[in-house]
């Protein structure tokens, strides 16, 4: 079987004015175009190569553009945070032309033994490959704001007085980069009993990060991940169930880190006493610098040596999930069921550094690199600048990092009615609770998607504080889904989700313990007084019904189907995000902190038809 399709496209989005506030907009801000999509293939085999062995066997291509520009992409970015308007003709924020290409190879295989065992083993691969430039458009970013005297800047300046600066900021990044897992793996699936059935397995899974000069960074070979899987027929009527499944996965380490950290990125933002604006909007000139550029993440502009890159020793990312349930019908049309899930982070791959100091305490050098927070790590770096890296070894206790810490618990209790051609209805209410450090790959109290590369573990100090209930937490869960035919050929479809808020907190730009120790990032601490990970409560419940109307037309062996869907019929509009940024500089409160930042999607429709024939 072959198929293919291409979701290829772009849409652009046009930013009007009303320069004299009359209500009279226009375009004048500039059209942003977006390019999104592209082709995917797969090519799929199944057949029966004897009684006994079966095979399916599959490869595939998926294409992704994500590229942003406009016709001001020359125009530098600027804003003013005092006024809270843009000054400059810029258009995108940032402008990346962004190609990610994803090639699998999966080889599935089915033996029959005998009644008691059928064994299925197999192979997975896939290549990754992302090519990527991103720049803030005209190359610059300016950003002017007035700060009260003694705020802190985030390279450490602290004002003398109340003053507004200007903040430069040079960020490019781009390169070609490349990541290959691979993975092979067997189950035993065993009849022990009539009623018993055990899932034994095994999977074998390798990782491997390129930077882009196509040196290998990151090596993760032959990680063994143990399955099982249990389900006992109590009566042995199949009226009832009890199951249980444990497992370990592995995953692999994200492109983007490999775009972040093994490429030459540049990053560096620079403060200045502000001194007026151009017509253009840029800066009139630069005042007095104050304090040194802050480099983030080692964004110097250079590519650092492969072998400096990654702790020598990393062990891979991975979850232990753990599952036990029952289920049981109440009579020919309802069935219950009850489900426990605990799952915890076993390993946490993330950037972080070391900052090397002599004897008394002065600053020599510092090093980014990919390691296991809560473990030692062994790394390459040239300290002494003669060109050629050494090796050296850190404990966890020399490095500060505390250990990463993530665990979800969740109970699910579900009713279910079957379809009998008239209708079908299930309900399904989930308590959960998902807390620790860190959530994985991103970071949402500060909406940071920057996969493989937070701000956690940056820095010892940003963890001071981050243990707690995570953003994904949300303790209630209610989900109910319904059909009805009206008509043999006319169906109604209902879907209802009512959930508790996500929690949030107020994040500074200041470490009170140790103000020298700061460098950058949002801290757990607002002036002099800490707020642990979700101390501000949550935002409010939301609620959203969804309505579906399906009608089918039917000739012969052919069949049209049109379909309405109504998304948020009744337009809720809950905040579902606040802003969590409590200061603008340390000691300087931020003005829209507690905002709203985030609503539900508001209403939406959508028309299809489809043929099948």
């Amino acid at each position: 079987m072959l198929w293919g399709f291409s979701d290829k496209r772009t849409y652009s989005e046009s930013t009007l004015e009303d320069a004299a506030g009359m209500g009279n907009y226009t375009a004048d801000g500039g059209t942003a175009y977006h390019e999104r999509g592209g082709e995917s293939f797969a090519l799929r085999y199944t057949g029966n190569l004897t009684d006994n062995l079966s095979m399916s066997a599959m490869y595939g291509e998926v294409k992704f553009s994500e590229t942003d520009y406009s016709d001001f992409d020359d125009c530098p970015t600027g804003h003013d945070a005092d006024l809270g308007t843009d000054t400059t003709c810029y258009v995108n924020f940032t402008v990346g032309a962004n190609e990610d290409k994803r090639e699998q190879l999966r080889v599935d295989l089915d033996w029959y033994l005998n009644d008691q065992h059928t064994l299925k083993f197999g192979y997975d691969s896939e290549v990754n490959t992302a090519n990527s430039t991103t720049i803030n458009s005209g190359g610059v970013y300016y950003y002017y704001k007035t700060f009260d005297a003694g705020a802190r800047l985030p390279n450490g300046y602290v004002l003398p007085e109340q003053m507004k600066t200007t903040r430069v900021r040079d960020y490019k990044n781009g390169g070609e980069f490349e990541v290959k897992n691979w993975a092979i793996y067997i189950e035993d699936e065993w009849a022990v009993t009539d009623n018993l059935t055990l899932n034994l397995g095994l999977r074998n899974d390798s990782f491997t990060n390129y930077n882009a000069d196509g040196e290998e960074f990151v090596a993760i070979d032959n990680q063994i991940a143990p399955r099982l899987g249990a389900s006992w027929d109590i009566n042995g009527d199949g009226d009832s169930k009890l199951f249980f499944t444990a497992g370990r996965y592995y995953l692999p380490v994200a492109a983007n880190t490999n775009i972040r950290l093994a490429g030459a990125e540049t990053y560096i933002q620079t403060w200045y006493e502000y001194e007026g604006l151009n017509a253009d909007g840029t800066p009139a000139g630069l005042g007095n610098q104050l304090g040194d550029p802050a480099i983030s993440n080692g964004g110097d502009g250079t590519a650092k040596p492969s072998n400096t890159l990654s702790d020598k020793n990393l062990e891979p990312m991975y979850n232990d999930e753990f599952i036990i349930g029952y289920q049981a019908a109440i009579n020919d049309d309802w069935s219950w069921g009850i489900k426990g899930t605990y799952r915890t982070l076993g390993n946490q791959i993330d950037d972080g550094s070391y900052i090397f100091e002599d004897d008394e305490g002065n600053y020599l050098g510092e090093n980014w690199f990919l390691f296991n927070p809560g473990n030692g790590a062994t790394f390459n770096f040239d300290l002494d600048g003669d060109g050629t890296t050494e090796e050296y070894s850190f404990t966890a206790e020399e490095l500060g990092y505390p250990e990463a810490k993530r665990r979800y618990a969740a109970v699910d209790l579900t009713i279910e009615k079957n379809w009998d051609q008239l209708w079908s209805l299930k309900a399904l209410y989930t308590w959960s609770h998902n807390y620790g450090n860190t959530e994985g790959f991103v970071k949402s109290d500060n909406a940071q998607d920057d996969a493989g590369l937070t701000q956690d573990w940056d820095y010892p100090y940003l963890m001071d504080g981050a243990n707690g209930n995570l953003p994904a937490d949300r303790r209630h869960n209610i989900k109910v889904y319904g059909a009805y035919a009206v008509t043999d050929n006319f169906l109604v479809g209902a879907n209802l989700n009512i959930a508790s808020g996500r929690p949030w907190t107020a994040l500074g730009k200041g470490y009170t313990p140790d103000p020298d120790l700061y460098q950058y990032g949002d801290t757990y601490y607002v002036g002099d007084k800490k707020f642990p990970r979700g101390s501000m409560g949550t935002t409010p419940w939301t609620a959203r019904l969804d309505l579906n109307f399906t009608y089918n037309l039917r000739f012969n062996d052919q069949k049209v189907r049109f379909a309405l869907d109504i998304f948020n019929v009744f337009d809720a509009s809950t905040a579902t995000r606040y802003n969590e940024i409590a200061e603008a500089a340390a000691g300087d409160d931020n003005a829209t902190f507690g905002l709203a930042q985030g609503y539900q999607s508001p209403r939406r429709i959508q028309l299809s038809a489809s043929y099948d024939f």
